[in-house]
Formats: structure tokens, C-alpha cells, sequence
């Protein structure tokens, strides 16, 4: 039964990668939302966006969307706030997957297809 219970969650994760490549954001055709990872109920995602130097990830929460964002070159809020425990573990996730997310960002900001390294940080971070 085990095995059937992780087949199942194992599919489920590689639909949803299908639909995450092919949505834009309500800024338009020219943005694209990059959904990384759930946790906690938090959604970590990153954004394809012109004149976006800063490597970063917005965060939301729940039914919230955008309630923080965090630096990725050195893990840290840059707004909002999830509360203290909630902004550690997300510092913390960045921390550990610091250089997969800074080539997560390369890629997306240059158009690259960066589903494997998204599926790559997903099964790192399990």
C-alpha cells in the first residue's frame, strides 16, 4: 500500500510540473510564474520579469499571495513577513539550495527551460 501511496504522490508532483511551464502571470504574456515548491503551506515561486536584477522568490501563504519575498545571493526578507518561524525556514530552504535557485533564476530570466533543475531542487528538497 506503501508503494501505491508514493507512485500516487510521485504522479501527481510530475502533473502539476506540466502545468507550471506554460502559465503568465496577470502581468502579462511577457511574465511567467514559476511555482518551486509547496511547504508548509507556503508556495515558494519565482518570477520571469524584466528589470528584476536581484535574484529573489516570493512567497505566499495560504490563500495569500505575495506575502514576502526573500533574497537568494544572501538569504534574507526583502519584504513582507511570514512571521519569525515561518521567514527561518524559508531563509533556511534558500540557504540550503542556494546555487540550484541562483541557477533556477539564470535560467528563467534568460528564457532557458529550467524544468530540470526544478525537478532536480524539488527532489533535493523531499
Amino acid at each position: 500500500m506503501a508503494d501505491l501511496e508514493t507512485l500516487i504522490k510521485s504522479l501527481q508532483r510530475d502533473l502539476a510540473l506540466s502545468d507550471l511551464f506554460s502559465r503568465t502571470r496577470n502581468g502579462g504574456p511577457d511574465v511567467c510564474e514559476l511555482s518551486l515548491l509547496l511547504m508548509d503551506r507556503m508556495k515558494i515561486k519565482m518570477y520571469q520579469e524584466k528589470g528584476h536584477a536581484m535574484p529573489h522568490v516570493h512567497v505566499d501563504y495560504g490563500r495569500d499571495s505575495h506575502v514576502a519575498s526573500f533574497a537568494i545571493d544572501v538569504p534574507r526578507l526583502l519584504e513582507g513577513d511570514l512571521g519569525r518561524h515561518r521567514n527561518a525556514t524559508v531563509i533556511e530552504f534558500i540557504s540550503d539550495h542556494r546555487e540550484e535557485l541562483l541557477s533556477i533564476w539564470r535560467g528563467l530570466q534568460a528564457g532557458a527551460n529550467v524544468a530540470p533543475l526544478v525537478v532536480q531542487l524539488r527532489a533535493d528538497a523531499e
